[in-house]
């Protein structure tokens, strides 16, 4: 077969069958090429090592999809620019007759195998491999065989092995058998019989059979057009609706002359549509009725609701200035908690008396249970407005510098403090 240009062309989107048909399990081991058979062979080998048992893996329909995406890849010029999973993964899914995701990690594996082996997109075969690797998807079989100086089934002692190279280029293979659609597949595969598509279409096909394929490609466009026309010449009536007369029927004065005997009959016919572009023009005269009405409604409902919201909005606002009033009215807040801080030469003596007062647990959580000193210093100092984080340095540092007596004169101080208090009362 000649080979397929190297450059990217639209077969990427044509369907299977044109890429790759269904063939049994001996063309794969026995009547391809002797590279392309001792290939499949060893990699059947791998595949039988792999499967699950129990498992219905059908190794022919494994064959064929893994082709299909090797023959894909091989055409694309950057395969793997594509995400790996949207190119491979799911369209091996969506070509299985059932899905199963055992089964398609098998074939991701035959397919990184024929590349690789190959050397066919080396990059994308990378790519590919790595996600293998990183997803725990590469079979043992495949990756003892294909590469088996990885480091994971390095054995001593050592002896070194070479991976497998097959001189192989995967191309297109139609069926000869297939080579003329279902009706209409032509205009579908070459989007309305476009030129340099059908020129990209005939390139999957040996030189010697793209006479044949063209032909039935351009009859089958004659044959389409041919039907159009005669469809065309069936159609003795044509509605038209034109603003001042509205729908009515139109004979084509050029087959006029085509009528027969049949001549009363046709024109009842053209009696009972006319009567029907009639109604369907009354309906559709209720319809705009009806829907100028919905939309009337929809904009009056929408104009109640924009009031509603405008009520609300200033009730809300009247609510929130007389809770305003009367806070103002109720409570007259002498100072703001901002405007609290230490004494700028008393804070060690503030955190000796907290650091006292956790030490004889007077402070525990809400729910009982006990807190942190940290805990308690950082919310003193948060609401103190002043950095407790170091309170401990702190402490360490005026016990080192202070002499026993001087540190001990706050806690005199409020002993002092609180005796005066007990004899007030």
């Amino acid at each position: 077969m000649e080979e397929i240009d190297d450059r990217h062309i639209h077969v990427l989107e044509f369907p299977k069958l044109l890429l790759w048909t269904d063939r049994d399990l001996e063309f794969f081991l026995e009547e391809m090429p002797s590279e392309a058979t001792r290939m499949n062979n060893d990699i059947y080998d791998a595949f039988i090592k792999e499967v699950e048992s129990g498992q219905d893996n059908s190794p022919v329909e494994a064959f064929n999809l893994a082709y299909y995406e090797c023959v894909r890849i091989s055409l694309a010029k950057y395969p793997e620019s594509n995400d790996i999973f949207d190119v491979l993964e799911m369209d091996i899914q969506h070509n299985q007759n059932h899905v199963n995701y055992g089964f398609t990690d098998l074939i991701m594996n035959m397919v990184w195998a024929m590349l690789h082996s190959t050397g066919t997109a080396q990059r994308f075969s990378n790519k590919l491999h790595s996600y293998l690797v990183n997803f725990k998807k590469l079979k043992f079989g495949f990756r003892e065989f294909f590469t088996p100086n990885d480091r994971i089934h390095m054995t001593y002692p050592y002896e070194k092995k070479e991976e497998p190279r097959y001189k192989f280029k995967f191309t297109p293979c139609p069926d000869d058998m297939k080579i003329k659609p279902a009706n209409g597949a032509w205009c579908e595969l070459t989007r309305g019989y476009k030129e340099h598509l059908i020129e990209e279409l005939l390139m999957l096909w040996p030189a010697d059979k793209r006479g044949i394929i063209r032909k039935c490609i351009m009859d089958e466009k004659a044959k389409q057009l041919n039907d159009f026309k005669k469809f065309a010449k069936k159609h003795v009536v044509e509605i038209i609706d034109e603003p001042e007369t509205h729908l009515h029927i139109n004979m084509k004065e050029n087959l006029i002359d085509q009528r027969n005997e049949n001549e009363e009959l046709l024109l009842q016919q053209v009696a009972e549509l006319k009567a029907q572009v009639n109604q369907l023009a009354r309906e559709k005269a209720t319809l705009e009725k009806n829907n100028h009405d919905l939309v009337a409604r929809e904009e009056h409902h929408r104009n109640e609701k924009d009031k509603a919201r405008a009520a609300n909005q200033t009730l809300l606002a009247q609510i929130a200035k007389l809770e305003k009033d009367l806070a103002e009215k109720n409570v007259e807040p002498e100072f703001e908690p901002e405007d609290i801080r230490i004494s700028k030469d008393r804070k060690i003596d503030v955190i000796k008396v907290l650091h006292a007062m956790c030490r004889i647990g007077l402070f525990q959580k809400t729910n009982g249970s006990k807190i942190t000193q940290n805990a308690v210093m950082k919310y003193f100092g948060k609401m103190l407005n002043d950095d407790f984080s170091e309170y401990s340095a702190n402490l360490s540092t005026s016990k080192s510098k202070t002499k026993e007596l001087s540190y001990m004169q706050i806690f005199d101080d409020l002993r002092k403090a609180a005796y005066d208090y007990f004899k007030k009362s």
